[in-house]
């Protein structure tokens, strides 16, 4: 099961608040370059973070980058579009597709639509009363808030938003910005920020933080990702201490028990001070995905990628140098191949068998 969105970041940017309509931004012309289909010939011209590909319904695909704004490649010449294209903001964390096939970027500073050539700026509607659950359902589209504690939703005509159920129950410590999203079945939702997760499954929204999953002082969370499975089982990926595994009561540290975590008194030296000594595990986990045949797939900062096929766990290098190659993105096509955005802004494939560079 793949991600309605991509929603990770390397870091949040101070974001400014806007209200009323939809603003059309006057698009100048993209700039465009020559592309062909490997790009070990002609390379990406991204050198930050691809942090989300779509592939449309006309067959282009569209990459999102960390700094640089976002391309479309139709097969033949690539088009890259920036804030002087009419983006919000260069940094690009999510892209998706409505049901009329208009695309849609999250940007650090607010939403946009591309449609027949345009980009076009989509403003909050503070007008309304504020969203309630009963009406997820009427809402296809979700979107970082910049640098809110909610996240922005939209329904075709009005992008609306959403503030997450915090009440007195906050941690000083941590930010409630939207580091991920995904769906589950049956309209189920899941939303991620540094200190919690949010769930709704039809029964009311659901908090999952420390208290809950039980732990420690010394192993706050610091989530980064979040997936529910095509088995129920629901992954919540951290930034320090590894993936965490619910099913039904049951709470489990995954990367504890397949021994892909260092030890708490190293880790807790480590935090304390502050020294981020590279991980040889699973303990920096930027992305969770599913692909068709029910592997899951994490990324972690240090250790690149690796595939858990429900008995054993393989951890693949993407690239044969030692730069850093974090995956931050994926898709998966219909014909099974695998894409991987990467920290170092490419993209490579999988085809089951080895990576290769793609764009």
């Amino acid at each position: 099961m793949k991600k309605t969105a991509q929603i990770i970041g390397l870091s949040f940017l101070l974001c400014r608040n806007f209200s009323c309509a939809e603003q059309k931004v006057p698009s100048s012309k993209a700039e465009k370059t020559t592309a062909v289909a490997s790009s070990a010939q002609q390379p990406l011209r991204f050198s930050s973070a691809i942090m989300a590909i779509h592939r449309d319904r006309s067959g282009n695909y569209w990459l999102a980058s960390h700094k640089e704004g976002v391309c479309r490649y139709n097969g033949k010449s690539v088009e890259y579009f920036t804030v002087d294209q009419g983006l919000a903001d260069n940094q690009v964390r999510s892209i998706q597709e409505d049901q009329l096939g208009r695309i849609y970027f999250g940007t650090a500073q607010g939403v946009c639509r591309y449609e027949q050539g345009k980009i076009i700026r989509l403003v909050e509607n503070s007008w309304e009363p504020a969203l309630k659950e009963k009406d997820f359902g009427q809402f296809d589209l979700w979107f970082n808030a910049d640098t809110k504690e909610g996240a922005y939703c939209y329904d075709g005509e009005k992008l609306s938003y959403w503030a997450f159920p915090l009440g007195d129950k906050r941690d000083v410590n941590n930010a409630y910005a939207l580091t991920d999203f995904s769906r589950g079945k049956n309209g189920a939702l899941y939303w991620a920020t540094y200190a919690a997760a949010f769930i709704y499954e039809g029964q009311g929204v659901q908090r999952i933080d420390n208290e809950t999953l039980g732990l420690k002082k010394e192993e706050g969370l610091h989530i980064r990702s979040i997936l529910k499975d095509s088995k129920g089982r629901l992954w919540i990926g951290n930034n320090g201490i590894g993936v965490l595994l619910m099913q039904g009561d049951t709470v489990l540290n995954f990367s504890r028990e397949k021994g892909l975590l260092m030890p708490m008194e190293a880790f807790r030296e480590n935090t304390e001070k502050r020294a981020f000594t590279k991980n040889k595990g699973l303990q920096s986990v930027f992305l969770i995905v599913e692909d068709q045949k029910g592997n899951i797939w994490f990324s972690d900062r240090d250790t690149d990628l690796w595939r858990f096929d429900g008995k054993n766990i393989q951890n693949y290098k993407i690239t044969e140098n030692d730069a850093p190659s974090m995956p931050l993105s994926f898709y998966e096509e219909e014909n099974g191949i695998l894409l991987f955005g990467l920290s170092n802004g490419k993209v490579y494939q999988f085809d089951g068998q080895s990576f290769q560079e793609r764009f």
